[in-house]
């Protein structure tokens, strides 16, 4: 019964070991061996953990193997099949569909933010990655850590964001399997104590707003002050993440939670080819408590009959404390 109380007390508890903790400060990605992933149950758990409690993990030395992504995926669950399949490659062509597929910058966004249910984990392995590439590093932003920041210094706004929706869209017929894709939601989704659980952020595939006219400047406000500090060198300097991906990297991040983006490159005759794919956000709960069970702490006063993990973060579901 204790575990289950709704006292302040309690909650308040409960609230503060769930509290989302940001990426490391040394300026690196937390890491993470394939051999040691590979290895057993531990090694897994190693790298759930890293993803739950930093948002993002980089394995290293993974085979340079077509498909391997969709094996390393396949750990927390079937691989989820989307508009680009289950697996998409992410390399520069003539005449590219989609922005990724070129050489140039990418601010940071989440994929898919047109879906219902945007993936929740996103894989990109690093097949090639030749020496001859001049720039194409990769950059990461905690967004919900940015988010707390907006509430704090711009409360108005902050909520301006949390209830006015906006049109995310995928409109294109002209491509070998048409696509006709809209939904409409906010920018940022807040749990039960107003604490950010999720940012829906993708500038290159945001439509027109559907809203009433009295909402239409206080959005477009809201909008330019929460990308300004987003980009700030301040908000990247604290939650900010910039690095090389190196041939045989994987990076695993949580599409709800990290955006993710791209410095311009050039080729110079060299190959840049990432190999990606996604996972739901609720086979990543679902696999990190099994584990987090086995090899946690499980004080009673916060797991109860394992409705949680201790320590589990604020991961990007509108249920998920």
């Amino acid at each position: 019964l204790r575990s289950h109380c709704y006292s302040d007390e309690n909650l308040d508890e409960l609230g503060a070991a769930l509290s989302s903790s940001v990426v490391t400060s040394d300026g690196k990605p937390p890491s993470l061996e394939y051999s040691v992933l590979m290895k057993n149950k531990e090694g897994i758990y190693k790298w759930l953990k890293s993803m739950n409690d930093h948002g993002l993990c980089l394995i290293k030395n993974v085979p340079c193997d077509d498909g391997e992504v969709l094996k390393i995926s396949s750990i927390i669950g079937k691989p989820s099949h989307g508009i680009y399949g289950d697996k998409f490659d992410v390399k520069t062509v003539p005449n590219p569909i989609n922005i990724a597929f070129s050489d140039a910058a990418l601010e940071y966004h989440m994929d898919l933010a047109y879906y219902e249910s945007p993936p929740g984990l996103q894989f990109l392995h690093a097949l090639k990655f030749d020496e001859e590439i001049e720039g194409g590093e990769s950059t990461f932003i905690d967004a919900h850590a940015v988010a707390e920041e907006f509430k704090s210094r711009h409360p108005q706004e902050f909520e301006t964001l949390v209830r006015v929706p906006a049109t995310f869209q995928k409109n294109h017929v002209d491509r070998e399997f048409p696509v006709r894709l809209f939904y409409k939601r906010p920018h940022i989704s807040v749990n039960y104590d107003n604490e950010v659980n999720a940012v829906f952020w993708s500038p290159p595939f945001e439509g027109p707003l559907t809203v009433r006219p009295e909402d239409v400047d206080a959005y477009y406000t809201a909008y330019a002050k929460f990308r300004e500090l987003m980009l700030s060198p301040e908000m990247s300097n604290k939650y900010g993440l910039r690095f090389r991906l190196q041939q045989g990297d994987l990076i695993c991040f949580n599409n709800r939670r990290m955006l993710h983006g791209r410095e311009a490159f050039k080729s110079h005759n060299g190959e840049r080819h990432l190999q990606g794919c996604y996972n739901t956000i609720d086979d990543f709960l679902n696999t990190y408590r099994v584990y987090a069970f086995d090899f946690d702490p499980k004080p009673e006063e916060f797991c109860g009959d394992g409705i949680a993990a201790y320590g589990e973060q604020r991961v990007g579901t509108t249920s998920h404390r």
